[in-house]
């Protein structure tokens, strides 16, 4: 009772010892076709299975697109296999059961469980497509790829000497936020050679979502040295990410020696003084309440609600009456927020 079939293509499945260790990689076919007379594709009752007897010269033909559609040269094949039997196995793999067919992998994320390796695959077809759009894309999707599987789509922007700016900022970024064992080396390098100031910017933001102290000196050095403004205020903030006592004193003195009118290093480095939670940054804070600037003064607002001590409830009274109510909003919710830190520490 079902039409012509809609979608063929391999499943990979990844298989690991007891003690975690890859051992090999089996494919299953899936098929989804058309039911007659239905506008809408539904799957068949054999989706999922293993590919035997009548389904074998489909399984065959899949198989061969699935390689055309791929358009990598066999060095490239051969370093995404490589990598992909030298990597380690997911943190659940060696103790939880595969989830169902059908079934959201362990942890919500693509890239784990079964078929896992199919999607790290289409990752790599897209990261080495002469296509830009199809390059950026799978750099972007790495948001949603578990840090093993993101690490070589990200690590490979940098090696390959990719020129595309914008893949190569988000990468930097990403390598943050997606860390690998490679992720310092790399951001590290990209600040101090990179070209472009957007990229490098985006390389120190990452060294402070990777929060590796190693990094204090190097954000310490750009906050009061490099000659881009947006790296310097990046700088600011993954100092106050960092969470390093020692940020504390950095973020004081830059945001003394500001132009006054200038705000966005002091935007910076109020909100980095806020993540330290430091009180003791209250007195050098509270002059911005007023300064005119909406942005500023909400920024403020939101460090305030990090820094429990009276003279931050008081100013946080203040801003309440803020005629813009992104200010307004950020000072309720930090009283809230204070009130709660503040009764904590009673």
């Amino acid at each position: 009772d079902f039409g012509p079939c809609k979608a063929v293509r391999p499943v990979a499945i990844r298989t690991y010892s007891k003690s975690g260790h890859f051992e090999s990689v089996s494919y299953r076919i899936e098929r989804r076709v058309q039911p007659k007379g239905s506008a809408s594709a539904s799957p068949s009752p054999g989706e999922g299975k293993e590919s035997t007897g009548t389904d074998a010269a489909a399984a065959a033909s899949a198989v061969q697109g699935y390689k055309m559609a791929s358009q990598m040269d066999q060095a490239q094949s051969d370093q995404i296999k490589k990598w992909m039997e030298s990597a380690p196995p997911p943190q659940n793999a060696s103790s939880a059961p595969p989830p169902a067919d059908g079934a959201p992998p362990a942890g919500g994320g693509k890239g784990v469980g079964r078929g896992g390796e199919a999607v790290r695959m289409f990752e790599f077809r897209g990261i080495y497509s002469k296509d830009p759009s199809e390059r950026l894309q799978a750099v972007m999707d790495c948001r949603d790829l578990p840090p093993d599987a993101a690490a070589p789509i990200l690590c490979h922007v940098f090696d390959g000497n990719i020129s595309d700016t914008s893949l190569r900022e988000f990468a930097a970024l990403a390598l943050g936020f997606k860390p690998n064992n490679r992720s310092f080396e790399i951001l590290t390098q990209v600040v101090e050679r990179d070209d472009n100031d957007e990229v490098r910017a985006a390389a120190v933001a990452g060294l402070g979502y990777l929060g590796d102290e190693r990094a204090f000196d190097t954000l310490r050095m750009l906050l009061f040295e490099d000659h881009s403004s947006r790296a310097r205020a990046s700088a600011a903030v993954s100092l106050g990410m960092l969470r390093d006592p020692r940020s504390f004193q950095c973020l004081i003195q830059s945001l003394e020696e500001e132009k006054e009118g200038v705000y966005d290093m002091a935007r910076a480095c109020i909100g980095a003084l806020g993540e330290l939670g430091d009180i003791r940054a209250v007195q050098h804070i509270l002059k911005f309440s007023t300064s005119g600037d909406f942005v500023t003064q909400q920024i403020l607002a939101e460090a305030l609600g990090n820094l429990a001590c009276p003279e931050a409830e008081e100013a946080l009274k203040f801003l309440q009456k803020d005629e813009h109510p992104n200010v307004q909003k950020a000072a309720t919710l930090s009283r809230e927020q204070l009130a709660v830190r503040m009764l904590g520490k009673k």
